[in-house]
């Protein structure tokens, strides 16, 4: 008979081995629970980047289509005034496969459907351009078969024409000639998208194997694609690869084994990758954490120090992960923000434009432009996205986009401000709102026509050195309220006259004191300086900080109208 020390010893065993086969039962189950929720969180996250790759695509063929229609509208006006043999001149002028023109009945008049008098309401899916007769200025479709020949796949985007007339073209773009049109933009695309901490992009022609770019980083924060990789010699074989863009498999680039989606897209091949090492690396991240849990269950309470330690430990991992991640995506705001604003300046026989910006550490979202509009007229503006970081970066891009394309679209300033308004009011949950000034500039007779949309009120500085603001009631900034109406006022620059434009980040300049630059020193500085006062003023501002961290960015704009040098 056993005794009572013995059958503890026993039952001491039995429970240590009971509890030794759990931990490793609840352990193994939880290594395969969590590895394949590390597998599908990376599927999800190569599903989600190849979809944001995919609309980035569908947006640039649209935007170009867009603007080619938009100027043969601008230019002809009407539908009746485009004849078919406008038409053919027109298609041979901007390389178009097709070209429509439709009246205000939904009816075509001149194009190149070989039945003229086509009506567009006849099948549903050339009547989905007949909402361009209810005031939508443009609609476009995806790639499909033309009516001509449905095997060969063209884009078809419309376009209405400007009020009064009412009509619209459509314009057809084949496979083909859409690829001639972007290519250039693949050079970096990968550059600017990460997956992850180490996932990248690799963007390679179909028809050459050859890689345009990659966003796989090496040891020293550099792309490691170089001059003349191909698909091939960087480990991938297009031959094994899924005919099915939504299968996942796996391969070696650049020597590194990478769970990979990949799809051909405008005649290139996207690859997006993310190293199973990272994968795994998050897997054992986790599976640690489930352990030292499971330890502290079965173990003694001896071992709870160790698992705090090591708890602790994790965790200062995860926050410098996350701070590394968030500093990237602070370099890419910047690069954002920087990189869609013009750097050559117009300098002409009558006047000049320079512009700076001294961005802070935390991205806003401050942006200039300038362009020559149909009218001749030079269209200027500066403004400023409200928030920070890349929501604002992203926003900056778009209001950008928008106020040209409505500058180009639209003859008077009040009318093209109001329509940039509505289209940036459209869909806006985030709530962000813009404010600018804009204004378009006649070197002619030297009028300044110009809309104040809630922004900081411009200096003129005169050809005899005195300054004057130009104040009065601002509009509503844009993209608050969709139907906003603006009013356009006007002023006159003269020989040796100059107009300074400027960002809250100026007048909100704050030193150690706590104190702002504000409107006062702006003005005194500005009647201080010579003609490149833009620096002169940036020079006063750094001085008065004196070194104190910058909180906003400093963007400035002057156009300066040259004096008359008397022979």
């Amino acid at each position: 008979m056993l005794s009572c020390d013995g059958y503890f010893k026993r039952l001491a065993g039995a429970v240590t081995i009971t509890c030794l086969v759990s931990f490793a039962i609840a352990a193994t189950v939880s290594w395969f629970a969590i590895s394949r929720a590390s597998m599908r969180e990376a599927e999800e996250r190569l599903r989600a980047a190849s979809d944001d790759i995919r609309k980035e695509i569908a947006a640039c063929v649209d935007e170009q289509l867009y603007y080619i229609g938009n100027a043969i509208c601008r230019h002809y006006k009407r539908p009746e005034a485009m004849t078919q043999s406008i038409v053919d001149e027109v298609m041979d002028r901007y390389n178009i496969d097709e070209l429509n023109v439709v009246d205000s009945k939904g009816i075509v008049i001149a194009g190149a459907i070989a039945d003229i008098g086509y009506d567009m309401g006849s099948n549903p899916k050339s009547a989905e351009f007949n909402r361009l007769l209810e005031g939508v200025t443009t609609y476009c479709q995806a790639f499909r078969g033309s009516i001509e020949d449905p095997r060969i796949r063209r884009k078809y985007a419309g376009i209405a024409f400007p009020p009064p007339a009412k009509g619209y073209i459509q314009i057809g773009f084949e496979e083909d000639r859409v690829k001639d049109g972007i290519d250039y933009w693949f050079g970096t695309l990968a550059e600017g998208w990460h997956i992850g901490e180490t996932g990248f992009f690799v963007v390679a022609n179909e028809g050459t194997g050859l890689v345009d770019s990659c966003g796989m980083e090496d040891a020293a924060g550099g792309f490691v694609h170089r001059k003349g990789d191909t698909l091939a010699s960087i480990g991938f074989d297009a031959a094994a690869a899924p005919g099915d863009p939504d299968t996942f498999f796996t391969a070696t680039l650049y020597g590194v084994e990478c769970l990979c989606l990949t799809e051909v897209c405008s005649f290139h091949r996207f690859i997006a990758a993310i190293p199973l090492s990272e994968i795994r690396g998050g897997s054992v991240r986790t599976i640690v954490v489930v352990v030292l849990v499971l330890l502290v269950v079965f173990a003694a309470a001896a071992c709870l120090v160790t698992r705090l330690s090591a708890l602790v430990a994790t965790l200062r991992r995860y926050i410098a992960a996350e701070a590394e991640r968030q500093e990237k995506d602070l370099s890419m705001s910047k690069l954002i923000q920087t990189s869609s604003l013009p750097v050559v300046f117009p300098d002409t026989p009558v006047f000049k434009i320079f512009a700076l910006m001294a961005t802070a550490r935390e991205v806003g979202g401050d942006f200039y432009d300038f362009y020559t509009v149909p009218s001749g007229r030079t269209f200027f503006l500066i403004a400023d996205v409200s928030g920070k970081g890349i929501p604002a970066a992203l926003f900056m891009m778009q209001a950008k986009a928008i106020v040209k394309a409505c500058a180009f679209q639209y003859e008077g300033l009040a009318e093209a401000v109001a329509e940039a308004n509505n289209r940036l009011a459209e869909n806006n949950d985030a709530q962000m709102f813009v404010t600018a000034w804009l204004g378009a500039y006649d070197e002619r007779t030297g009028e300044v026509e110009y809309v104040n949309a809630g922004h900081n009120p411009p200096l003129i500085k005169r050809a005899d050195g005195s300054v004057e603001w130009v104040k009065g009631k601002p509009s509503l900034v844009l993209a608050a309220m969709a139907g906003t109406r603006y009013r356009a006022e006007k002023l006159v620059l003269g020989p040796g006259d100059s107009i300074l434009l400027y960002t809250d980040g100026v007048t909100e300049a704050m030193n150690r004191a706590g104190e702002l630059y504000g409107e006062e020193r702006l003005e005194k500085a500005l009647a201080a300086a010579g003609r490149e006062f833009a620096t002169a003023i940036r020079e006063d501002v750094a001085a008065f900080v004196d070194g104190a961290e910058q909180s906003d960015d400093i963007t400035m704009m002057a156009l300066d109208v040259k004096p008359v040098i008397k022979e």
